[in-house]
C-alpha cells in the first residue's frame, strides 16, 4: 500500500487537506525505573496497593481544568501494569490495570480521551475517557503488526508507529478517532523500527525517527540486525505518504529514537549507539527539512558521559533550547538549538523523563527514584561529578516515591503515590 488515500474515505481525505482542529498538549517524559526496583511512600491513597486495583478509581473532579495534569503508566512489584492520571494538585484521578506495559500516552482534546500505547512488542493500545477514568476501548494492532509505543493525531486521524514484522519494515497505522478508532490506512515510514514521531505545526508533515533496528515478536526484544542497521529521520506528507525528506546519522549504528520539534519546525533528535561502548559518538542532532543533519557540538569526554544512550528529548516553548536525558549516564544536558552548543549538564541519577512546563517556564525531569525536579541550567557550569556505583546502589535501596518540595503547576506536591509502584518511561501533560 503506497498511498494513504487508497484507503481513506472522501470525508477523511478532505479532513486532512483542509486542516484545522484542536491541538493536544502532549510531551514525552517519564520515569526509567527497573523492574526490580520497589518504591515506597506515605500514599495519599491509604492501602491502595496497585496490584490490587481491579477497577478504575473514581475521578475526584470531572470539571475541565485550565492547568496541566499528568497521564502515566506504571507497574508494581508483581509486574502488573497500570495506566492512569494525576491531577495538578497531586491527587490520583484514576488508575486501572492493563494487560501490556504501556510506553507513551496522548491526550486528544477533540474527544476528551487519553490513549496509552503499548511498548514493543505489544499489540494493544488503550482508550480512556479522562472525565470518568473508564477504559472505553482497546485498540488492537492489525495482523503481523505491533505497536512501538508512540502516536500523534492530525486532523482527526491517529498515526501510530508500528512494526510490519512480516515484511520487516516500519509503518504508521492510521486510525479514525471519530469512528471508534477504526483502522483506515497505513503509511510506509521508509525505514525499520520507527519510534517517536511528531507533527510539524501548520503543515501536513510528520517527522519520524526510524531507529533502524529489526525485531520480531517471537524473539521478544532481541535486536536482530545490529551489523546492518539503517536508521534515518524521515518526513512524510500524511495525505499521500510521499517521502518529503530523509537524512541518515553519521554512523549506521546510531539508532535515532526520540525527538521533539519547535514551532518553526526545527527537529532535535536523540540517538542510542549500538556499537562499541568505548567509542565516542555524537548522540544529539538538529535538523530542518532540506538541510543536512547536524550533530550538536561537544567533545568526546562530554559525549561519553551519556553512556551511548539518550532517553528523552524536550524543546522549550520559545524554541531556543532543548534538554536531553540519559538514565545510563545519570545526566541531563541543555543545548542551544540555534548554535548547536552545550549550555550545561546536570547530574541526576537514573533520569529519563523530560518535559517543558509552560507554566513554570522551565524543564522538569524525572528519575527512577520517583523524583520530579525543576531544572536550572547555568552556562559554563563545572562538569558534573562522576557518579559512584556504591552510592547509586545505596540510594536505590533507600529510595521513596515522593514529590516532596517539588512544585508542579504552582502546586507543591507531597508524598503522592502508592506502595510498591514504579512509573514507566513516559508521561504526558493534558488539560481536561
Amino acid at each position: 500500500m503506497k498511498h494513504l488515500n487508497h484507503r481513506l474515505s472522501r470525508k477523511q481525505l478532505l479532513r486532512l487537506m483542509l486542516g484545522g482542529g484542536a491541538t493536544a498538549l502532549t510531551i514525552s517524559t517519564g520515569f526509567a525505573i527497573k523492574h526490580h526496583q520497589l518504591l515506597h511512600s506515605k500514599s495519599t491513597i491509604q492501602n491502595a496497593n496497585a496490584s490490587e486495583i481491579k477497577e478504575t478509581l473514581r475521578v475526584e473532579n470531572t470539571e475541565r481544568s485550565t492547568e496541566a495534569s499528568i497521564l502515566f503508566s506504571a507497574f508494581d512489584y508483581k509486574n502488573t501494569h497500570h495506566v492512569g492520571a494525576i491531577s495538578n494538585n497531586g491527587k490520583l484521578l484514576f488508575a486501572l490495570p492493563v494487560p501490556y506495559r504501556a510506553h507513551d500516552s496522548l491526550f486528544i482534546p477533540e474527544i476528551n480521551k487519553a490513549l496509552f500505547f503499548a511498548r514493543r512488542p505489544g499489540t494493544q493500545s488503550y482508550v480512556v475517557d479522562v472525565s470518568t477514568g473508564r477504559l472505553e476501548q482497546i485498540i488492537t494492532s492489525a495482523p503481523h503488526r505491533h505497536f512501538y509505543g508512540h502516536g500523534v493525531v492530525h486532523n482527526g486521524l491517529l498515526f501510530c508507529t508500528e512494526n510490519n514484522f512480516k515484511e520487516q519494515t516500519g509503518c504508521l497505522g492510521v486510525y479514525d478517532i471519530h469512528d471508534h478508532f477504526k483502522r483506515v490506512g497505513e503509511l510506509n515510514t521508509h525505514g525499520i523500527g520507527p519510534h517517536q514521531l511528531k507533527h510539524l505545526v501548520n503543515t501536513h508533515t510528520l517527522v519520524i525517527a526510524n531507529g533502524g533496528i529489526l525485531t520480531h515478536p517471537e524473539k521478544g526484544r532481541k535486536k536482530l540486525n545490529l551489523a546492518t542497521m539503517a536508521p534515518n529521520l524521515s518526513y512524510l506528507d500524511v495525505r499521500s505518504g510521499e517521502l518529503l525528506d530523509q537524512v541518515i546519522p553519521p554512523h549506521h549504528q546510531l539508532s535515532l529514537r526520540h525527538l521533539d520539534v519547535t514551532s518553526n519546525h526545527k527537529v532535535v533528535v536523540g540517538a542510542q549507539f549500538e556499537g562499541g561502548t568505548n567509542d565516542p559518538m555524537p548522540l544529539v542532532f538538529s535538523h530542518e527539512m532540506g538541510c543536512p543533519l547536524h550533530a550538536m557540538e561537544a567533545d568526546d569526554i562530554e559525549w561519553m558521559r551519556f553512556k551511548q544512550y539518550i532517553a528523552s528529548v524536550a524543546v522549550s516553548q520559545d524554541g531556543k533550547s532543548a534538554a536531553v536525558s540519559s538514565p545510563k549516564g545519570n545526566i541531563i544536558s541543555a543545548w542551544d538549538i540555534h548554535h548547536r552548543t552545550l549550555i550545561d549538564s546536570i547530574p541526576m541519577r537514573d533520569t529519563a523523563g523530560l518535559v517543558y512546563s509552560d507554566e513554570n517556564k522551565t524543564f522538569i525531569a524525572s528519575n527512577g527514584f520517583g523524583k520530579l525536579q525543576k531544572l536550572s541550567f547555568q552556562p559554563h557550569q563545572d562538569q558534573p561529578q562522576k557518579i559512584n556505583k556504591r552510592t547509586l546502589k545505596k540510594e536505590r535501596e533507600k529510595s521513596t516515591f515522593s514529590f516532596s518540595t517539588v512544585t508542579w503547576d504552582n502546586v507543591t506536591w507531597d508524598n503522592v503515590g502508592w506502595d510498591n509502584i514504579a512509573w514507566d518511561n513516559h508521561l504526558s501533560l493534558f488539560r481536561g
